[in-house]
């Protein structure tokens, strides 16, 4: 997508499919105006040991397009990245794992190399499919309980393997299915680095670690782990799939301590959409797409 693209051709766009039945696929969970009054009053909320200046971010647009945000500026902080979930309310909103030297040359694996990757992220990514363990019933919300308990004692079990190595890390309630966990990640822990291929270091690194947490009994998605071109959602923005905040939880035992109930009533955007008047009123979020 060029930075030149319509505005005013996507606001029509998403117009038109605010309009298509809410069982569709691409049906909106909130209004427009529900997001942007949710981007407008609340803030992301990114773990301070990330340089969120060297990150490559993107949205995925209501309309099915992809818009890639380091087209505009090349480095882009918190305040900016803001100004632009206001303006482009994106269906879902995505970071690099990794750091970038020029976050805005990064393009195909072949490419990346140019935009010299630096040390960034390791996420695991706890949102695996849980349908085969349990009844799986969806809550209004478009999520299902039973599969947020199941990746809860998950993630616990993921953290104390976590802990043997590393003390900062964060743990994201996706939006949806699961869990992240978040790892400020130095690749040359675990690899030589390779000054030739720097990308390559980079997944090497994250395939031996992601090897060492598999033998050692954590659940996750391993082939997201060791990529090192994955994003990861914005912790903070909307999940768009069920209008439902991607919200940062803390550590192992801030999990531990909160309910699935509790982790929901936290996730939902209510409180930032209505002003502070009208607090009490709860937004009524529309069955997400099966």
């Amino acid at each position: 997508m060029r930075s030149s693209y319509s505005y005013a051709s996507y606001e029509r766009s998403v117009a038109k499919i605010a309009t298509q039945s809410t069982g569709g696929r691409r049906g909106l969970i909130l209004s427009l105006e529900e997001i942007r009054g949710f981007y407008r009053r609340s803030s992301t909320t990114i773990p301070s040991w990330i340089d969120a200046g060297r990150k490559h971010y993107r949205f995925e647009l209501w309309n099915g397009r992809f818009l890639k945000l380091n087209r505009f500026e090349n480095r882009i902080r918190p305040h900016e990245l803001a100004k632009y979930l206001v303006r482009y309310t994106p269906k879902h909103a995505y970071m690099s794992v990794l750091s970038w030297l020029f976050p805005e040359r990064v393009g195909g694996r072949r490419k990346a190399n140019n935009a010299l990757p630096l040390d960034g992220t390791f996420l695991l990514d706890l949102d695996v499919k849980t349908e085969r363990f349990h009844h799986h019933t969806l809550t209004r919300d478009g999520v299902c309980e039973g599969c947020l308990r199941l990746a809860k004692f998950n993630t616990l079990r993921a953290c104390d393997v976590i802990e043997e190595n590393y003390q900062d890390y964060a743990i994201i309630f996706s939006g949806r299915k699961g869990f992240h966990v978040l790892i400020p990640f130095d690749a040359e822990d675990w690899t030589h680095y390779r000054v030739r291929d720097p990308l390559s270091t980079q997944a090497a690194g994250r395939y031996r670690y992601a090897w060492y947490l598999k033998r050692r009994g954590v659940w996750f998605d391993f082939r997201t782990s060791v990529d090192p071109l994955r994003v990861h959602s914005v912790p903070g923005s909307l999940n768009g799939d069920t209008g439902l905040i991607v919200k940062p939880i803390g550590q192992r035992r801030d999990l531990q301590e909160r309910s699935i109930t509790q982790i929901l009533d936290h996730a939902n955007p209510a409180r930032f959409i209505h002003p502070p008047e009208y607090a009490q009123v709860m937004v009524t979020l529309r069955s997400a797409p099966g």
